[in-house]
């Protein structure tokens, strides 16, 4: 009986980990599109502005930070797929 108690503690706890893991990639997920609608906005600004290099290194710093949050919601589906 108490082996048949611990399992359904534990799929609940799985099941609120799983839960949470949805929630983060959605919330990453905006999060990337909105940073990638940044980068586009900025990009286009740079380029037909042309400020120097400087609105470049601006626009590539964005790109990599749209990159480090795609790599975080990978990792994130990589985790739920184990699961």
């Amino acid at each position: 009986m108490n082996r048949l108690r611990d399992l359904r503690s534990s799929d609940l706890f799985l099941m609120v980990e799983h839960t949470l893991y949805v929630a983060l990639g959605g919330v990453l997920a905006v999060t990337a599109l909105a940073a990638l609608a940044d980068v586009v906005h900025t990009l286009w600004g740079a380029v037909a502005e042309w400020n120097g290099p400087s609105a470049l290194l601006v626009t590539v710093d964005r790109l990599l930070f749209v990159q480090m949050l795609a790599e975080i919601l990978n990792s994130t589906a990589d985790h739920m797929a184990e699961a």
